[in-house]
């Protein structure tokens, strides 16, 4: 797997990984998957995201509010109800973080619990 920060300006890709039951997603860079990101069951928060840069886990304990004074990662056109995918921008700026890689890793994290999130709110009204 190469660094995220290697990869700046790439299209890259987070998708479900069609090998894992669950929780799971892959960011590739056309068919090579650069990171993961998987969740310990479906139902839950818990997650352990990996890339050729290290592991993080994430847990959601509460609401999370973030700011960010200039754009480092961008997601752009997050579709799919059962299947959940979108584009991934590193820009410019993003590469001269090391935190980088955690950002991309923790915002589909955060995605994909608020997709989760509205669809329990639409299950029970």
């Amino acid at each position: 797997m190469q660094k995220l920060s290697e990869l700046a300006g790439r299209d890259l890709r987070w998708v479900k990984a069609e090998r894992q039951r669950g929780g799971g997603h892959e960011l590739r860079d056309g068919d090579e998957t650069v990171a993961t990101l998987r969740f310990r069951s479906s139902w839950g928060s818990f997650a352990t995201a990996e890339s050729a840069d290290g592991c993080w886990t994430f847990k959601r304990v509460g609401f999370l509010q973030t700011r960010a004074r200039e754009p480092l990662v961008r997601f752009r056109k997050i579709s799919g109800l059962l299947s959940l995918s979108s584009s991934v921008e590193i820009t410019p700026a993003g590469t001269s973080y090391a935190s980088a890689p955690w950002l991309v890793m923790l915002g589909w994290y955060l995605t994909i619990q608020m997709h989760n999130d509205a669809a329990t709110v639409a299950a029970s009204v």
